[in-house]
């Protein structure tokens, strides 16, 4: 007696999806994740642009995207995710040699490694806050990239400070390459949002990855 082979049930999902995020948020967070998340969706296939500038969802044909800043498009739907921690450090080596830092004040007499921002070409300030009082430094030193795995290879090198995602420097930290400074301070970086166009909305490719990427998001806040 022959069996009889019920069709596979249908996956709304399978297909292709385009995604554009930030570069270091791209390296350390959405990469590590893809792989246990695709298991869980055969068929569905990615194709993850990095990039820090904002591009233009609709003429770049990227289902969607996470953007730092305001959101330029009145016509994308924009879902925040938590706010992420900066943290500025330097290499063991930099601060036997610099010495420590007890205030923002003190980054006056030292080096620091400079952020390009994609968006602006401007170098982005570093901002703290205490006790309600909020304090900006506008870096200065003689490198600047506008990549952080850049920056974080040369501030384990010594060559500066280094403020930036704690995702970036986590590991470093934790081998002991790098150290956190003015630790009695905050430093929170620019909004992040998963944006998509409003015609995707009913798409269930687009509302699985808005959903990942939330959950990374929130992931990275209990941290």
């Amino acid at each position: 007696m022959r069996a009889v082979c019920s069709p596979e049930p249908s996956h709304p999902w399978r297909g292709r999806l385009r995604i554009c995020v930030p570069v270091s948020f791209g390296q350390y967070v959405v990469a590590p994740a893809l792989s246990t998340w695709l298991k869980l969706y055969p068929g569905l296939e990615i194709e993850l642009k990095l990039t820090d500038r904002h591009v233009d969802m609709t003429a770049e044909r990227y289902d969607l995207a996470v953007m730092l800043g305001e959101v330029p498009d009145s016509r994308l739907v924009a879902r925040a995710l938590p706010a992420h921690r900066f943290l500025t450090v330097a290499a063991p080596a930099y601060l036997q040699k610099h010495g420590a830092l007890e205030t923002p004040q003190d980054l006056e007499q030292h080096i620091c490694l400079r952020y390009v921002m994609a968006n602006s070409g401007q170098f982005r300030p570093w901002t703290f806050s205490r006790n309600g009082q909020h304090y900006s430094h506008f870096p200065i030193g003689p490198l600047a990239s506008d990549h952080a795995t850049v920056l974080l290879a040369l501030a384990e090198g010594g060559q500066g400070l280094l403020q930036a995602p704690y995702y970036v420097v986590a590991a470093a930290l934790d081998a002991g390459r790098l150290l956190p400074v003015l630790i009695d301070y905050e430093s929170i970086g620019a909004p992040l949002a998963v944006v998509y166009e409003k015609t995707r909305q009913a798409s269930v490719r687009t509302q699985l990855a808005v959903e990942f990427l939330l959950s990374l998001g929130r992931s990275l806040e209990r941290s």
